[in-house]
C-alpha cells in the first residue's frame, strides 16, 4: 500500500532514551532507530545552557525559519541588529554528518557538555534529538515533572 503525499513528508518522530558514550575521538553513536532520520547530517548546537541538542536538517530549517519570522515579528530588531541577531543564532549551530556507523564527532566547542570518554543519554524529543549528562538530566526541575497517566487519560476522554 502507497503511502500518500502528506504522509510521505512527515518528519520523523525520534522517540526514546538511550545511554551512549563519547568516545577518545569525541564520537557519539546515534540510536540505531535514529540512523535513517540523520543520514544526511543534522545541526548541533547548544540548547538553553543545559545539553546539545541534534535537528535534523529539515527539522533546523524549520526551526530557524520559525524563530527569524518570530524576531521579524516582534519588530523589535531591525536592520542591523536583526542581522546581528540571525547571525547569532547561524553560528550557535555546526553542521555534523555520521558516518557508516552512525557516529558523529562531537565538535571541540561543545564538548564542555559531552566531554570525551563521557557516557551521555539520548533522548529522543520527536523532531530532535538531546545529548545530556547524565547528572545534568537528574537536575532538571523535579517541579516540572508530568504526570504522564494524566495526559493518557486525557487524550483518551477526547479521542473516544
Amino acid at each position: 500500500m502507497a503511502l500518500s503525499a502528506a504522509a510521505q513528508v512527515q518528519p520523523p518522530l525520534l522517540t526514546g532514551e538511550f545511554n551512549h558514550k563519547i568516545d577518545s575521538k569525541g564520537r557519539l553513536v546515534l540510536p540505531s532507530g535514529f540512523r535513517s532520520s540523520y543520514s544526511g547530517g543534522g545541526h548541533l548546537q547548544v540548547w538553553q545552557g543545559t545539553h546539545l541538542t541534534l535537528f535534523t536538517d529539515a527539522g533546523y530549517r524549520i526551526w530557524a525559519a520559525d524563530t527569524r519570522q518570530r524576531l521579524i515579528d516582534r519588530g523589535e530588531m531591525t536592520g542591523a541588529s536583526l542581522q546581528t541577531a540571525i547571525r547569532k543564532l547561524a553560528r550557535a549551530a555546526e553542521r555534523v554528518t555520521p558516518d557508516a556507523q552512525g557516529r558523529f564527532i562531537v565538535p571541540p566547542r561543545f564538548r564542555g557538555l559531552a566531554p570525551l570518554n563521557t557516557e551521555v543519554v539520548v533522548l529522543g524529543m520527536f523532531d530532535r534529538i538531546e545529548i545530556w549528562l547524565p547528572e545534568a538530566l537528574a537536575d532538571e526541575d523535579p517541579s516540572s515533572e508530568v504526570d504522564l497517566a494524566m495526559l493518557q487519560d486525557d487524550y483518551e476522554s477526547h479521542h473516544r
